[in-house]
């Protein structure tokens, strides 16, 4: 009796681990093109890296992709481990865990030429209207205009509809990523004429981005620190820098002005 329990409990073992018996992390993963895409190769540079840190360590990843609200509410209750890669904020750093820093790029302010913006400091854009996709925490900057009333904020689920609105005058001005912008502005229909957009040079903010992984997993602080050792295994071997070298560079900044 007892080699039959030992015998069904190791078959129940076997059934549980994955088929190639390496340790899984589900990571929900979303379209934010350049950086990230199911339609990207290896689903972008963002989830190339995520990947690569975590097969350092042994740990296979499976991603699920989703809205970015579900996306963030998924990990929060723990039904997924992580995601990847956010700034982060306080709200944040309350509800997940969230890695070393992974990579900084640069917020600008995007705006229609039809409309320019003349501002010299934050508090001139009071009265106007920004523009950002769900859960972004893009357009920091004018957090204490917000607060104060002193700015309006519209909230749309993806990029495309966030520049078509800017085109339309819906929306004054898009705090964004210069590529991630850009794309944006390249991916609309033809009928739209993207040599209206232009970005400010002054106002720009930089972003440091992480791996967020939940606080509702037992395994939370060893998938912290399994990233956070495959993430200096890329970054020594000058992988990170290879991986992220075309999303570094500003392709379309010279083009529209």
């Amino acid at each position: 009796m007892r080699l039959f329990l030992s015998s069904f409990f190791a078959c129940l073992l076997m059934m549980a681990m994955p088929s190639s018996g390496k340790e899984i992390i589900r990571l929900t993963n979303g379209e934010w093109k350049p950086y990230q895409s199911e339609e990207l190769p290896n689903f972008g540079p963002y989830s190339e890296i995520a990947k690569l840190a975590f097969e350092e360590v042994g740990i296979e990843v499976e991603f699920g992709f989703f809205p970015w609200n579900r996306a963030t509410r998924l990990v929060e209750e723990g039904r997924w481990d992580g995601t990847f890669f956010w700034v982060a904020t306080p709200e944040r750093r309350q509800k997940f865990l969230l890695s070393n820093p992974v990579i900084t790029l640069q917020e600008v302010i995007y705006y229609n030429k039809d409309r320019p913006l003349t501002v010299e400091q934050l508090s001139d854009f009071g009265g106007l209207t920004l523009g950002r996709i769900q859960s972004s925490a893009f357009g920091g900057q004018f957090n204490e205009l917000i607060t104060n009333g002193e700015l309006s904020v519209s909230i749309v689920p993806t990029n495309e509809n966030l520049f078509k609105m800017l085109y339309s005058g819906r929306i004054d001005f898009v705090p964004e990523l210069m590529n991630s912008g850009y794309d944006a502005i390249d991916a609309l229909p033809e009928e739209f004429d993207k040599s209206k957009f232009g970005h400010l040079e002054d106002f720009q903010y930089g972003w440091v981005s992480h791996m967020m992984i939940s606080k509702r997993i037992e395994k939370g602080p060893y998938f912290i620190k399994q990233f956070n050792k495959g993430l200096r295994k890329l970054q020594r071997s000058g992988k990170l820098d290879e991986i992220l070298a075309p999303i570094l560079l500003p392709k379309r900044q010279q083009k529209i002005n």
